[in-house]
């Protein structure tokens, strides 16, 4: 710019014959230069002034809005810095990262512990009652007191131990139940070689036990579902009795 100016003084100094107006002109430039290059001299450098920016420049003196502060943008991240301008994937989102959880959060990229599995849904005991449609099975159990407790199996995320406490006993083992995508839990057990009275005859008998239970959705503590039971003579394998039982029971 310095340049281009004192070549269009130079011109017009040269087309001008009157030596006081050269005199004139001649004054006029350098002033004109010395404000120029008083200007010049003057302007403060540009660029970003911020120490914590990436391109941090110490020679700046006035911040020009170039600077980059790198760090988390997410206000929801524990670890957000409202000075950034440019996320830098340091963002830290606390949640559960299990996919196979019912409360997996498909934004957390940080396990906080909180993960909950199907299991976890329905552990605990439920007290109800129960009706068979079988008349010797509903003497025997209908209307009674029924227990279920539902136990965790270490290490297992839909599978848990189903106990079920009639006012008779009938499994010595209790069955492994499964829960469903949908929330069902559903268990079957036996028991061989059950010495049973029948009617004033003993009779050795097979018992099986097969259920699906699912949770009231509005509560998660009714506990409501069917039970088959079904006795088979030890001795031929013939059915003797099967029964449909309904049973409701509250979590406690």
């Amino acid at each position: 710019m310095l340049m281009t100016i004192i070549g269009k003084i130079t011109s017009i100094f040269y087309k001008i014959n009157s030596h006081e107006m050269k005199k004139i002109i001649l004054l006029n430039a350098l002033a004109l230069l010395l404000i120029t290059f008083t200007t010049q001299s003057c302007a403060k450098k540009q660029g970003c002034t911020n120490p914590q920016a990436s391109n941090y420049d110490p020679d700046a003196e006035e911040n020009n809005g170039t600077c980059i502060i790198k760090g988390c943008i997410d206000p929801t991240s524990e670890n957000y810095n409202p000075d950034a301008n440019q996320d830098d994937g340091s963002c830290i989102i606390k949640g559960c990262t299990d996919p196979e959880a019912v409360n997996f959060s498909t934004s957390a990229n940080s396990d906080d512990g909180s993960c909950k599995f199907r299991k976890d849904l329905f552990i605990g005991t439920y007290i109800g009652t129960t009706e068979c449609d079988n008349t010797l099975i509903n003497d025997a159990i209908g209307g009674q007191d029924i227990t279920f407790r539902i136990v965790e199996i270490p290490g297992e995320k839909s599978k848990v131990t189903v106990e079920v406490d009639f006012n008779i006993e009938i499994l010595e083992e209790d069955p492994i139940g499964q829960i469903d995508e949908n929330n069902v839990l559903t268990f079957q057990g036996s028991q061989k070689m059950v010495e049973v009275d029948v009617m004033g005859t003993k009779q050795v008998l097979d018992i099986y036990v097969q259920g699906t239970f699912t949770l009231d959705e509005a509560t998660m503590d009714i506990l409501s579902g069917t039970m088959t039971l079904r006795a088979d003579l030890s001795a031929n394998g013939v059915p003797l009795i099967t029964s449909l039982c309904e049973a409701n029971a509250n979590r406690q």
